[in-house]
């Protein structure tokens, strides 16, 4: 919605998360590119809790500051902060292959859930950046999630 992104990596949580295995994306070795935000993402381990990415001492005291000590964490300008916008839980026992096709499909559960959730994440962002791109900005999910946020 406000740039590319490359060098995605499809994975899964770990065996001991309280949703074991379920299919995630890894962010490690992604590229973004934006006329309108940055995006800058850390990696603190891998699926077996083995140190990847050590956050700088400024994201550690963002996450103190805040109390925030769940993954992920997203802060968007210093304004708002997200962790896990819907249930894991949607995801169990599906391929990515399978999240992918229902990301198609309005009226499966993963897309309500993630659209839903990805509608919150762009209004918060439009909050901050100026409400650009006006296309993402003022799209009706956006403009539904700024209503249920308290924005505008």
């Amino acid at each position: 919605r406000f740039g590319k992104i490359s060098d995605v990596s499809l994975g899964f949580s770990s065996s001991t998360d309280a949703y074991p295995n379920t299919p995630t994306l890894s962010f490690a070795k992604v590229k973004f590119t934006s006329h309108y935000i940055s995006f800058n993402a850390v990696e603190m381990e891998t699926v077996n809790h083995t140190p990847l990415e050590t956050p700088t001492r400024e994201e550690n005291n963002l996450m103190a500051q805040i109390g925030q000590d769940s993954i992920p964490f997203i802060d968007i300008n210093g304004k708002w902060y997200s962790t896990t916008s819907y249930s894991p839980q949607i995801l169990q026992g599906l391929s990515q292959q399978t999240i992918a096709t229902d990301l198609n499909n309005p009226k499966s559960s993963v897309a309500q859930s993630i659209i839903a959730a990805s509608n919150y994440m762009t209004s918060a962002i439009c909050s901050v950046d100026g409400e650009v791109p006006a296309n993402v900005c003022k799209s009706s999910g956006v403009t539904a999630a700024n209503i249920k946020l308290g924005i505008k």
